[in-house]
């Protein structure tokens, strides 16, 4: 609602779905940046105050879309902007690596490890995991930062490696100490590479002076010693020997076993250490105990029947329980420890009829609900477009399931088959007409939309029935796909129907029934030859008069219409049409306004006196066109742009020809002309003047009196001195000319008078300004230097003659021939000048010409 010269025309809004960003932060900055390319832009026709009022863009967070509104010429660029703002994050591939620790802390290297990346993005900070069972580090990273991370690890590892010789105390609770000792004497030993000796007393080493407590040692050897009164193990060793001694004491003495438990040692072939030792545990686990303490229950977890350490380094485990007990571990490892068959298979399934892309949402679906109630079922799916398949990977027991889902889901679709007919119009406007059958077929196409209670009603009405022509119900069914394309235009006007087999023929129906002439009671056509006025001039009189008289018609309450037949006939509709090959003016409409028009036709097409165009063509004597057709056209030209001289400069009139010898001749129809035209022919030196007849007998007498004589004598004398050529010979060239074929051509005046001065090798002519430009460009062309200006020597040889006698008889022949040429007065030209001489050693002709 603004003012009419700050209103933006051609607008267009448009909804934009966003995928990948947030449709909040992108409308600000593309409401931005179009506003700045606009006011940047210097041939916008849009004004600084009209931009912020043509582009709006409203987010709208449910559906993360924009609403936008932009000038119609500029919706491109925004669907540019949009597409490189709606981009999908570049993903940054990962990976996962391990790495076990030998000395370090689990807990301690991932701290250190992730205050070192503490400062990165989200996006590129790496995920560093500890795991305090197996001591070791889990990375998710870049290929580069895991082999960053990966050496400072080890670094690390290495860093905290403890060569010192230490002596450690390892209590044993509920198995004897000398039994345990034992049993790591046994296998410690074949597992780690490091030799354990069991002893009465721990090695006694001589300190120095000034030697620490702590000392270094490159011996591998790990001493122990069984302390029974306290059931324990004296160690001595690498300290990080001991620290993998303790840990394995540790969890072999977790719990608390009878007696009769004993250790056993399972190299694996086949199964993963940890995987076995999982297994074990979870088989061997005791539900936790409910005890009182304080009057209060409490939930006590109880120690494991069986104890399961795993070794990575061997494939090992290490197992403690009962002897009872190891009759079922034995048949359990024994069962787990072997090649693990396929569980998992894949198979394709090609599709006929669905897409891919829409057959793995609904398996996905399918294996999300399927995995509620399976865990541990693998199943996965991916669609392949080139190939137009599922891939699917799950156990072959389930592929007869997934077989019956994927039957179901690839199955052809009701309307699968669609007839497609093409009928041309011969009244309708394709265009037009598909709109209009768009909007009567699905109403909500229509602009503005429809409320909720309209949308209701559309959804119960399903179809729809057309009468044919002889009376009887066609159905069309709403349910059904129905397409529909106008095309008119260059010669072609024709409707594209798509839909099912029933429908179209209600469709091809109810587009014949479209495709007729609306017929109205009581109009009349009537066409009206003009005899003397302008068919459009008419034309464009009456439909400004009946134009004006519909307006007043229009009263407060609605349309209002006179008593009179004279004012029923001016506020009814009148059409005009023009035909330019008769001068005739078509009319349809209400049989008393077109009797109404057709009065006000005769009155106008009256023949209007000295309204007459003459023609005439009038030849000059004396003078010429270039100076008078200029001043003439100068002095009457009436043109202007006013609107209000239009009927001044330009008049319906005929043309009147005035011809010597057969008198006046008058063309027949009248037309639209201007009231003066002027032009000249130079060939013929003459003037053609069309002007009104009033006006014509002014101007041939104001040429008549630019005709003089004086005017046409010899306007100009130039001087031409030339530098090369000869005058004389320029003199010739110039008369020639003027006196050959052409001569009857030529005006008298026209000629010019050339006169040839020998002192200073010039020419003097005396000629109108039209001839002394061609006499002009004719010497400019002609005075030029020659080719080879030089002199030539040439010496000749005689045989039987003398020289002398011979270059005699040459030197007379010559002379005599630049005495021919020369004009009298006037000096021989240098270059005619030929000279012999004879030399009388070598009987020779010296020749230079």
């Amino acid at each position: 609602d603004v003012k009419p010269i700050e209103a933006i025309q051609d607008t267009e809004l448009q909804l934009f779905k966003l995928e990948h960003t947030e449709a909040e932060a992108v409308g600000e900055m593309l409401e931005s940046m179009v506003e700045q390319v606009l006011r940047l832009n210097p041939k916008s026709k849009i004004s600084s105050r009209q931009i912020d009022d043509a582009v709006e863009i409203w987010p709208i967070e449910n559906s993360n879309s924009l609403f936008v509104l932009v000038p119609k010429e500029n919706l491109t660029m925004v669907t540019n902007l949009l597409s490189m703002l709606d981009r999908k994050p570049e993903r940054i591939p990962r990976e996962i690596n391990y790495v076990l620790l030998e000395n370090a802390d689990a807990l301690i290297v991932e701290e250190q490890v992730n205050q070192l990346y503490a400062d990165l993005d989200d996006s590129k900070k790496p995920m560093i995991q500890a795991d305090i069972f197996t001591n070791s580090i889990t990375l998710i990273a870049t290929k580069d930062q895991i082999s960053e991370i990966s050496t400072l690890i080890n670094d690390l590892d290495d860093a905290a490696q403890d060569n010192t010789l230490q002596i450690r105390v390892i209590s044993s609770e509920g198995v004897p100490a000398k039994d345990l000792a034992e049993t790591l004497t046994g296998f410690y030993s074949n597992l780690s590479g490091v030799k354990i000796e069991l002893v009465e007393e721990l090695p006694e080493r001589k300190m120095k002076r000034g030697e620490d407590e702590a000392i270094l040692t490159n011996d591998d050897k790990v001493y122990i010693a069984v302390d029974e009164k306290i059931n324990a193990i004296l160690a001595s060793g690498k300290s990080n020997e001991l620290d993998r001694i303790t840990r394995l004491v540790d969890d072999l003495n977790y719990t608390i076993i009878e007696s009769d438990a004993e250790f056993r040692t399972y190299e694996l072939k086949e199964a993963d250490p940890e995987g076995l030792a999982k297994a074990i545990l979870d088989i061997y686990s005791r539900p936790e105990k409910t005890v009182i303490e304080d009057g209060k229950p409490k939930k006590v977890p109880q120690p494991p029947k069986v104890v399961a350490v795993p070794d990575l380094r061997t494939r090992s485990v290490i197992i403690r329980a009962e002897a009872l007990d190891f009759e079922y571990i034995d048949v359990l490892v024994e069962n787990l420890d072997k090649p693990s068959l396929s569980q998992v298979d894949m198979k394709f399934y090609e599709l006929r009829n669905a897409k891919p892309e829409d057959a793995v949402n609904y398996l996905q679906e399918y294996f999300e609900e399927l995995k509620v109630t399976s865990p541990g079922e693998i199943l996965d799916v991916r669609p392949d477009t080139r190939t137009k398949s599922v891939v699917v990977l799950a156990r072959p027991d389930m592929f007869d399931q997934i077989s019956k889902i994927i039957k179901r889901i690839d199955v052809p679709p009701a309307f699968a088959e669609a007839e497609v007919e093409i009928v041309e119009l011969r009244k309708a406007n394709a265009e037009n007409l598909a709109q209009i059958i768009q909007r009567m077929l699905r109403p909500d196409a229509s602009q503005g939309g429809l409320t909720d209670e309209a949308e209701t009603l559309i959804e119960q009405v399903q179809k729809l029935n057309i009468s044919n022509g002889e009376g009887q119900p066609i159905r069309l069914d709403l349910t059904q796909p129905i397409k529909i394309f106008g095309e008119s235009g260059d010669g072609v006007n024709r409707v594209l129907l798509t839909s099912t087999a029933e429908n179209m023929i209600a469709l091809k129906e109810l587009v014949r029934i479209m495709d007729t002439v609306s017929v109205l009671d009581g109009v009349t056509i009537r066409i009206v030859a003009l005899s003397f006025a302008d068919a459009e001039n008419v034309r464009d009189t009456l439909d400004n008069i009946f134009s004006q008289s519909q307006a007043l018609g229009q009263g407060p309450g609605g349309r209002a219409e006179p008593e009179g037949s004279g004012g029923k006939a001016l506020v009814n509709e009148l059409n005009l049409g023009v035909d330019d090959r008769t001068n005739s003016i078509i009319m349809s409409g209400d049989p008393d306004t077109v009797d109404l028009a057709e009065r006000m036709i005769a009155d106008l097409d009256k023949d209007v006196e000295n309204f007459v165009t003459d023609v005439k063509i009038i030849r000059l004597k004396h003078a010429s066109i270039d100076q008078v057709l200029p001043m003439l056209q100068s002095v009457f030209n009436e043109n202007s742009n006013d609107p209000s001289r239009e009927g001044i400069s330009r008049q319906v009139t005929r043309l009147r020809l005035h011809l010597q010898s057969e008198g006046v001749t008058v063309s027949e129809a009248p037309a639209v002309r201007d009231t003066l035209t002027i032009q000249g022919d130079d060939r013929s030196n003459t003037i053609i003047v069309a002007a009104r007849s009033d006006l014509l007998p002014l101007i041939e007498e104001v040429i008549n009196t630019l005709d003089i004589p004086s005017v046409g004598g010899m306007e100009a004398i130039q001087i031409y001195p030339l530098e090369h050529a000869s005058a004389a010979t320029i003199q010739n060239v110039i008369e020639d000319l003027y006196r050959g074929q052409a001569r009857g051509q030529v005006r008298p005046e026209d000629r010019p008078n050339v006169v040839v001065d020998g002192r200073t090798n010039a020419l003097i002519i005396a000629a109108p300004q039209k001839t002394l430009a061609i006499v002009n460009s004719l010497i400019q062309r002609l005075d030029v230097k020659p080719e080879n200006p030089g002199i030539k020597v040439e010496v000749l040889s005689l045989i039987h003659n003398d020289a002398s006698q011979v270059a005699g008889m040459l030197n007379d022949v010559f002379s005599a021939r630049r005495r021919n040429l020369a004009l009298p007065g006037q000096p021989t030209q240098p270059q005619e000048r030929v000279n012999v001489e004879s030399d009388g050693l070598t009987n020779s002709l010296i020749i230079t010409a």
